[in-house]
């Protein structure tokens, strides 16, 4: 054994062992470097599925709904501006394919189940809510604005009938104080 061990000993100093040292090591390096490169590519093709099966179906949905609610906030003006109820069924026609579209595309990102998803939802919830409130309010400022035509018409007739019965009572009145009389007859 102490001879082999000084066989092996002398024998590092030599070219061909330093060679297969280094091939050895070559080797190994590229076999470590190999083995890296594999668990980082498969990492990155995790990765890549995530994000083109969901992320990017995600983003797409985002970006649709976010034009679609665009086109709702931009209908609201419209509704608000409405001049007569003609105008507001105009409007209310336009903004409904605008309103289904925004739901189907709502309801298409709802059912991806992301909890950003859930918050997106709440939000268009809340629009389409206040479209809604814009629109009925906008509807009862027509229905007040008839109701108060109505009122001024009722108003102008009473006015009239108040008069046509008032001024010949105060033109009596009047006659009577000037002439001492209590009535027409004496």
């Amino acid at each position: 054994m102490p001879n082999l061990m000084q066989r092996a000993l002398q024998s590092r100093f030599r070219i061909s062992t330093q060679l297969y040292a280094a091939l050895a090591g070559t080797a190994s390096i590229t076999l470590m470097a190999s083995l890296v490169a594999w668990f980082s590519f498969d990492r990155v093709s995790d990765e890549q599925e995530r994000v083109g099966g969901q992320t990017m179906p995600d983003l797409v949905a985002s970006f649709r709904l976010a034009q679609r609610s665009g086109a709702l906030v931009a209908a609201a003006p419209r509704l608000a501006a409405a001049a007569t109820p003609e105008d507001l069924n105009r409007v209310r026609k336009g903004l409904a394919a605008e309103r289904v579209a925004f739901q189907s595309h709502l309801d298409m990102l709802l059912a991806r189940g992301s909890s950003r998803n859930e918050e997106m939802g709440r939000r268009g919830g809340a629009l389409i809510e206040n479209i809604d409130v814009i629109d009925a309010s906008v509807a009862e400022r027509f229905a007040l604005q008839a109701r108060s035509a109505s009122l001024r018409k009722d108003l102008d007739s009473l006015r009239n009938d108040l008069a046509d019965a008032l001024v010949p009572a105060i033109d009596n009145q009047w006659f009577f104080t000037m002439t001492g009389y209590r009535s027409l007859e004496t």
